[in-house]
């Protein structure tokens, strides 16, 4: 009971941290800013999470050159991808100074991975409510709620994997592209109303 509800009391205490520094903001921590500035970023992407859709977005948008950031908490992960010369920073995206530092104002949009994404949507809609905010999640069930308060789009990983598994075997027996497409269309209107 306890451990299911620590993430909430542990959010509803961080409002009280959160209000105080946000009044005091000149007073940052000077290495918390040197962890999380991305500097100079305008129109751009803000990526949360360096798992495997992170590492593969960022290589997307790098080849068509638009503008990005990333966002991860593990500080080996930021290391590695710093060495090879990625965009990266350690922060937390549930975090407004840590987002403050990923310009979130100037920001086009934001990919939220599964850890903390309903947090993550909040504090992005708030703070900047023109930003398109795109969210994995792992369950269908989630869709209605992100949405709610303010993805754009929800992309659930059961049902795109759902959607890839049946294409790979329509494939396997021969059926052609147009109809695998009109399938994968079919199931996408049904499964995300």
């Amino acid at each position: 009971f306890m451990i299911a509800g620590a993430p909430k009391f542990g959010y509803f205490i961080q409002t009280f941290v959160k209000d105080k520094s946000d009044q005091n903001s000149e007073d940052t921590n000077e290495e918390e800013i040197h962890l999380t500035s991305s500097g100079g970023l305008t129109n751009h992407v803000i990526i949360v999470g360096y798992g495997l859709n992170g590492r593969n977005l960022a290589r997307v948008l790098r080849s068509v050159a638009i503008s990005y950031t990333i966002l991860d908490l593990n500080a080996e992960t930021v290391r590695k991808a710093k060495e090879k010369g990625e965009k990266i920073n350690f922060g937390d995206a549930t975090r407004r100074e840590v987002l403050h530092h990923a310009h979130i104002n100037e920001a086009n949009a934001i990919v939220s991975d599964l850890q903390a994404a309903r947090r993550t949507v909040k504090q992005a809609r708030e703070m900047n409510p023109n930003i398109y905010i795109i969210v994995r999640t792992r369950y269908t069930s989630e869709i209605t709620e992100l949405l709610e308060i303010g993805a754009n789009e929800v992309i659930p990983e059961e049902f795109e994997t759902s959607i890839e598994i049946f294409s790979r075997v329509l494939q396997r027996y021969g059926v052609d592209r147009r109809t695998m497409e009109n399938q994968i269309e079919k199931i996408r209107r049904q499964g995300y109303e």
